[in-house]
């Protein structure tokens, strides 16, 4: 699944307030993929978070978000409204 998909299933599967080992027992079996193509079990990448306690989805999403592996960035430095950031001088007019 795709990491936005997570506050569904969080939504879902999960009842608040809820602890970070918990949520890893009740849906860390689901696979996230990366945009790369690689995934990693939702328990892997909850481990990362440092936050134990959660009172809703949002907040367990939230921190999820915060503490994904570089690998879920996708094309680091992009900016859709302008491609690709390059270093640029000021120019004074």
């Amino acid at each position: 699944m795709r990491p936005t998909e997570t506050r569904q299933v969080f939504e879902a599967e999960l009842t608040y307030p809820t602890t970070r080992r918990a949520a890893i027992e009740q849906v860390g079996g689901y696979e996230l993929e990366a945009p790369t193509g690689e995934a990693t079990l939702l328990a892997t990448a909850l481990r990362e978070c440092p936050e134990r306690e959660f009172d809703s989805a949002t907040g367990l999403y939230a921190e999820l978000m915060s503490f994904l592996d570089s690998a879920f960035v996708g094309r680091v430095g992009y900016d859709d409204r302008g491609g690709l950031h390059q270093n640029r001088t000021a120019v004074s007019l």
